[in-house]
């Protein structure tokens, strides 16, 4: 079972990677790893990542060879230590093309040397952890519901809207099950939304 990185893991990696740098590049933090930045949950199982400028992510890359970290697909990097890394680049997060810029739907978290590193708001961490729609992602949704006022039909049609025209797999599926599961855990969904989303498939 994979080891758990608490939020001061996390940091020191980053201020690792800072110190080696003589480039300055952005990072912004996702997922599990941006929660556990913020406090939301207490440690994330693994790092994710985007790069949201291609120079910055080609300059990060470079060092992840020169660290000696195994690449295990096109988003995947194993560290020396054997901790998991995902880098994703540009607008892209796991399969999921957020609408608008990344950039502008991130904030400042920590200014390092050579790192401007930021976390992705909260609304779109929700849209991108229900599209990956495990019970470990559930877990993080409600977390981020019980500490925000985020309302959960907001993130159903910001999630329709994302992903009406996108090449993605199932997102039906996804989020009917994600309606369902929600609707268990008696979160107040509209019937209105729950039919336009009939609507939509």
């Amino acid at each position: 079972m994979a080891l758990e990185k608490d939020k001061n893991v996390v940091i020191n990696i980053f201020k690792a990677w800072d110190n080696l740098l003589d480039q300055r590049i952005t990072i912004v933090t996702l997922g599990g790893t941006a929660l556990t930045l913020l406090k939301i949950k207490e440690s994330t199982i693994d790092i994710d990542i985007n790069i949201p400028h291609l120079k910055d992510y080609k300059i990060l890359v470079e060092l992840f060879r020169k660290l000696g970290y195994k690449q295990q697909d096109e988003t995947r990097w194993i560290t020396t230590e054997g901790i998991p890394i995902d880098i994703y680049k540009e607008d892209y997060i796991f399969n999921v093309r957020l609408l608008g810029k990344l950039g502008e739907k991130s904030q400042d978290f920590m200014d390092f040397e050579n790192i401007n590193l930021r976390t992705l708001n909260l609304f779109e961490i929700c849209i991108t952890k229900l599209d990956r729609g495990d019970k470990r992602d559930y877990d993080d949704i409600g977390m981020v519901l019980k500490k925000e006022k985020i309302n959960i039909n907001a993130i159903i049609k910001r999630y329709i809207t994302t992903f009406k025209d996108s090449e993605a797999e199932n997102p039906y599926v996804k989020l009917m099950k994600f309606i369902e599961e929600f609707k268990l855990r008696n979160y107040d969904i509209d019937t209105e939304i729950i039919q336009e989303v009939k609507q939509w498939m």
